[in-house]
């Protein structure tokens, strides 16, 4: 057709140089938008460990128990064969902290738990296992046994550290670095809880968790581990292997037969007297 005129070569290169930029725009918008969605949910994901982390070591470290356990083995099993006596159990230090509690948290857990709190790699890690644990492997229970019944998960990622820390009184200002209760011969009043997450929008902790026996003692004046004693110890028969027994309040029954005997013989000599007067 004559008079009909095509697009020069710089009007197409005009165009095209154009639409390369409307596309490049709109994949940056794509990008930051995708990057925004999964740092969001990445963050979500974080605040909802937070809180039920949070939450799970306040109950736990609130509800710790003042018990004799053997001293832990590196793998935290006792050796069945070990001489050593039992002493009292809460260890903890800046790194990591492992007690007794009496707020297990498996499914078909009940009862007495050993748990640690440490991180690893950036991980804020926690291990659970049945006090009996604490004795060495039992007859019928073999070592892949007793490693099953040792639960272990991560509680929060993206951890830079955590920091544990160790008041002696809850009037007192001063917290401590390292708790053994095996030389302190009693259980912190409070435990300090430190997070520094790894990234900018991480969420951080601060707080102090009571143990709820340590304060309470300390209010009544008691001591944490006084009469206190290991599993094996509770319940045990006496040397001759015979059950302990128990002396009523006002003597055993002889006694009391003997008593009543020299009243009824109190009685009738008092009769006598009256029928020969």
């Amino acid at each position: 057709m004559r008079g009909a005129r095509g697009f020069t070569l710089l009007e197409l290169v005009v165009a095209m140089a154009v639409f390369g930029l409307v596309s490049v725009a709109l994949y940056g918008v794509l990008v930051l938008g995708a990057r925004s969605a999964s740092s969001g949910e990445r963050v979500s994901e974080q605040a909802r460990r937070f809180r039920i982390a949070t939450s799970l070591m306040g109950r736990q470290i609130a509800a710790t128990d003042a018990l004799y356990l053997p001293r832990q083995d590196e793998e935290g099993l006792g050796d069945e064969d070990d001489s050593s006596e039992p002493e009292p159990f809460f260890y903890g230090d800046a790194d990591e902290v492992e007690f007794v509690t009496t707020a297990p948290q498996r499914p078909d857990a009940s009862g007495l738990a050993i748990v640690r709190y440490w991180v690893e790699e950036g991980e804020l890690k926690m291990s659970e296992k049945p006090v009996y644990l604490a004795y060495g492997t039992d007859e019928g229970l073999d070592d892949e046994e007793a490693i099953d019944e040792t639960m272990e998960t991560t509680l929060l990622y993206d951890v830079e550290s955590v920091t544990f820390s160790y008041q002696r009184e809850a009037d007192a200002d001063e917290f401590l670095e390292v708790w053994d209760a095996a030389e302190e011969d009693l259980l912190p009043a409070c435990v300090r809880v430190e997070i520094a997450p790894a990234t900018v929008d991480g969420p951080a902790l601060y707080h102090e968790m009571p143990l709820m026996v340590a304060t309470f003692n300390q209010v009544v004046d008691a001591e944490d581990f006084k009469g206190r004693r290991g599993l094996r110890d509770r319940g045990d028969d006496d040397d001759d292997g015979t059950p302990p027994t128990t002396q009523p309040a006002g003597g055993n029954d002889n006694d009391n037969d003997n008593d009543n005997d020299e009243e009824d013989d109190e009685d009738d000599e008092d009769d006598e007297e009256l029928d020969e007067e």
